[in-house]
């Protein structure tokens, strides 16, 4: 049972009002700070911006209220605002604990929840790539990223990386516009890591920006040692009772609407 509550928006709108007053006749206390609940009202970028702004504290259930068409995290949408009301008033919600991933370097660190890219954005760059303290390949190219589980249909899937529906147990390695002649190999396919797989990306000759969920840049110079892992911090993200992450991604990308 929550006691406080934050909304997050990029615009104040009649949803927020809603919400407020519902929750207040409930005797639940609206807080700018470490909320119990944290409303997230918009789209999945929204959502993911809401839960960075709020330090990705596990102590706060998170529930994104979505106002477009799509939103992986979201099983609500505004539409549904009066069910979503009255399930989070009633405890008749489940929760979906989602683990994070993490890059780390020389100077600073950053958390995400779908993918960390690390990329040169000015020009191709030598990378290498060190997976258990052994040398896997070292690319020429734009950049790399590493990809979470429930991230998977995000900008993995748009590299045409592979998904994963069942399982958090799993991080995904993708190479971004890989320089591929007589001189130059590379993997190129999306290669599939346990969790506790050891990953180093080590930026050979030129810096390089580490970009989490495209919610903030971090400039990481040339030769320099980034690890990534699989995070044992955690977020709770409110999702129905009968949420079925297979019928999300059958909704999101094959029914027709």
């Amino acid at each position: 049972m929550f006691k406080t509550f934050k909304i997050y928006t990029r615009h104040r709108n009649n949803y927020v009002d809603i919400i407020e007053k519902v929750l207040k006749e409930n005797d639940k206390k609206q807080v700018t700070k470490n909320p119990d609940l944290l409303i997230s009202i918009g789209g999945d970028g929204t959502f993911l911006k809401a839960i960075k702004d709020n330090s990705y504290s596990p102590d706060t259930l998170y529930v994104s209220l979505k106002s477009g068409k799509l939103g992986f995290y979201s099983d609500y949408s505004v539409s549904e605002i009066d069910v979503l009301l009255k399930e989070m008033i009633n405890d008749d919600f489940s929760v979906e604990k989602t683990p994070l991933i993490k890059a780390s370097w020389t100077n600073g660190y950053c958390y995400a929840i779908n993918e960390i890219k690390i990329i040169n954005h000015k020009q191709t760059t030598n990378i290498e790539i060190i997976i258990n303290d052994e040398h896997f390949e070292t690319i020429k190219c734009s950049g790399i990223y590493i990809s979470s589980a429930q991230g998977s249909t995000g900008f993995n899937r748009s590299c045409h990386g592979p998904i994963i529906y069942d399982s958090y147990e799993n991080i995904i390695l993708g190479e971004l516009h890989p320089v591929s002649n007589v001189l130059q190999r590379s993997l190129q396919n999306p290669l599939v890591l346990k969790n506790e797989n050891k990953l180093i990306v080590r930026t050979l000759d030129s810096e390089c920006a580490i970009i989490p969920d495209n919610l903030e840049r971090n400039l990481c110079l040339h030769n320099n040692d980034i690890f990534l892992t699989h995070s044992s911090k955690m977020i709770n993200i409110l999702r129905k009772n009968n949420f079925s992450r297979l019928k999300k991604i059958k909704e999101s990308f094959i029914t027709l609407k």
